[in-house]
């Protein structure tokens, strides 16, 4: 039958309970399962909101603007709640929409700076680059996964600063939060999905929005 497989023990640590490998002449003697104990930066239960998640990660929305490049990573097995994590629901933003608010709400906080913000978004699929937000507006609000029409594919390269680029994408300059979060859903609208036996909406890509 089913039993838990983790275990939230504070802040920082978990549990992982795991099966014991059978030997030859049955299970071995003693607990049917082992425990390991594992440690991170930061662990939320399942009673934890996407603000408290959000509050965790937040400080790398100013060393962003203190010019370092940042990156928020979803890692995990389909079903695991990446993409509600990073994107959420209108009633429960997830890191993304809140990241976008926080960021103009800092700028517009700044006196006597002026700055200028343009976006892109990628998706990696089979192997192919696809520039997200070039895809015709006509195409079907989501794309299915045996073509993707009006799409081109393009090329990471870097230049001659050894600076990473990306060859062909579409940038959208945008000058509100209201802007970037149109092109950020529009971007999702395009993303390929498919339905699972663990997910209605499974993504079937790897996303990057810059």
């Amino acid at each position: 039958g089913d039993y838990e497989v983790t275990r939230r023990l504070d802040c920082f640590s978990l549990e992982l309970q795991m099966p014991k490998e059978r030997e030859s002449h049955g299970l071995s003697a003693g607990p049917k399962y082992q425990i390991l104990p594992f440690s991170f930066d930061a662990v939320f239960g399942a009673d934890a909101k996407q603000e408290d998640v959000f509050r965790d990660v937040q400080d790398v929305i100013q060393s962003a603007i203190d010019g370092y490049n940042v990156t928020i990573f979803a890692y995990g097995q389909t079903g695991a709640g990446k993409t509600h994590t990073m994107y959420g629901s209108t009633e429960e933003p997830g890191i993304a929409p809140r990241t976008l608010d926080h960021l103009f709400d800092t700028l517009d906080g700044m006196s006597g700076y002026t700055y200028t913000m343009r976006c892109y978004m990628l998706e990696l699929y089979q192997d192919t680059l696809i520039d997200v937000l070039g895809a015709p507006q006509a195409l079907s609000p989501r794309a299915s996964l045996t073509s993707s029409p009006g799409k081109e594919t393009i090329k990471i390269n870097k230049d001659a600063k050894g600076t990473v680029v990306v060859d062909g994408v579409t940038e959208r300059w945008v000058s509100t939060k209201e802007e970037l979060a149109r092109a950020m859903e529009e971007g999702i609208k395009q993303r390929h999905i498919t339905e699972t036996k663990m997910n209605v909406e499974s993504s079937r890509s790897h996303l990057l929005f810059t």
